[in-house]
């Protein structure tokens, strides 16, 4: 007879597709708030919550002070779905508001980047090799790599067989 007891447990497996959503939402906070977006010589690195108080004056920097809540959806979405066990339907809201927020944030930082691309273009300056990855900082591009992450993260979340809550996770 033995003192120890045995259970049978049943605990959750580690959600790949969680686990991507909450790194990649982590990446995104963390280029928005320490990160430059942008890099101007003679002026020199510009970081995202600077670019807030220039939003009212250029359209194209309109949605650049909603990317910390859209991180924090995302964020607060991939950590539900690495706790919680969710049903089918659960799953697919998941992935969906996970994607949706991926999409937001990568056509924040792209929208201006294209914008300023076109001034570039229009100046004549794109014959002298100048471009707007030129004026890019290392946060534009963690974030978008952030965004692409957390985007994996839901279609895996997306892509995952029906679940019962009865079966193993």
């Amino acid at each position: 007879m033995s003192i120890f007891r045995r259970t049978n447990r049943v605990s959750k497996a580690v959600d790949p597709g969680g686990v991507l959503v909450v790194l990649g939402a982590l990446l995104i906070g963390l280029a928005y708030l320490l990160l430059p977006v942008a890099k101007v010589p003679l002026v020199g690195e510009v970081a995202a919550p600077a670019l807030n108080e220039l939003a009212s004056e250029y359209a194209s920097l309109a949605l650049i002070p909603f990317v910390p809540l859209a991180a924090l959806v995302t964020l607060a979405v991939g950590v539900y779905v690495m706790v919680v066990t969710l049903g089918r339907g659960g799953q697919r809201t998941a992935g969906i508001v996970v994607l949706a927020c991926s999409a937001f944030i990568a056509l924040a930082y792209l929208v201006p980047f294209n914008a300023l691309e076109s001034e570039i273009q229009e100046a004549g300056a794109s014959g002298l090799g100048i471009s707007a990855a030129t004026f890019t900082g290392s946060g534009f591009w963690f974030a978008l790599v952030g965004a692409l992450v957390s985007a994996i993260g839901a279609a895996l979340e997306l892509s995952r067989p029906k679940r019962s809550l009865l079966t193993r996770a």
